[in-house]
Formats: C-alpha cells, structure tokens, sequence
C-alpha cells in the first residue's frame, strides 16, 4: 500500500494531481501509553516523505477523494445523455445540515407504472466507503 500525495506545487508544474509515494510504510497494531485498561486495538499508519519544493502545500490521502463537485458533474452528465434519459431521475431527496443537495435516484424503466420490486442503495454514508463513487462512474 502507498499514500497517496498531492503537491500543488507539482500541479501547477506537470499538470499531475496525485501519485502514490511515501516510503517506509507500516500500518500496525498501536497501544497509547496513557490508555493503562483493555480498550478496543488503535491502528496507527505511519510512512516518510521527502518535500520536493519548498514552501510547497501537500496533501496526504488514503485514496483518491472524489468531491461533491464531482458527484455533481458526474450526475448532471448522466442526467442529460440520450442513453440514460429513459431510466434514470434524478429528484432532491433532502438537503444536507450545510444545504447541499442529497439526490435521489431513480434507475427504472420510466415509462412503466406497473408494480415494480424496489431495491434501495445507499453510498458514501462514511467518508471510508471508497470504492463506492466508483459505482456511480460508467
């Protein structure tokens, strides 16, 4: 496993967003010295790395974030293709406690009433659940 590391400074030089680095990288069992009872196993990550520029901003991630702005994106482009027109809506479910939009949506075949077997997803409900924007993406 690799971090992955996005340097603004490389951004603005290559264009490159994030790559995997860092060195020497362990994940393992950690116990807090101040913690002296049986408590739930602490897990800590710890890795090197070497700043390529000075004064530089980096970013340091488990994998790669995939932002609301980019939800978004992806959403509107799926809305407004031809080949999904048919089967997919797209209504606002709830706003969020900051009033982003929660989407809700509807994968059928819209031109049918009949009674339909419903089947409910819910994804990203933890910021952990990585591999389920990929879902969302053709």
């Amino acid at each position: 496993m690799k971090v992955l590391i996005c340097s603004e400074a490389r951004f603005r030089k290559t264009g490159i967003k994030w790559i995997y680095g860092g060195n020497s990288i362990k994940y393992q069992r950690y116990f807090p010295e101040h913690i002296k009872e049986n408590v739930k196993v602490h897990y800590a990550l710890s890795f090197c790395y070497t700043f390529e520029y000075n004064e530089d901003v980096v970013w340091f991630a488990f994998s790669e974030p995939y932002t609301y702005s980019e939800l978004q994106s992806d959403l509107l482009r799926i809305e407004r293709s031809p080949k999904y027109k048919k089967m997919f809506a797209r209504n606002v479910l709830c706003n969020s406690i900051s009033g982003l939009n929660c989407d809700l949506l509807t994968i059928t075949n819209l031109g049918r009433n009949a009674d339909k077997k419903v089947i409910v997803l819910s994804a990203r409900v933890h910021p952990c659940l990585l591999y389920t924007s990929d879902a969302a993406d053709e």
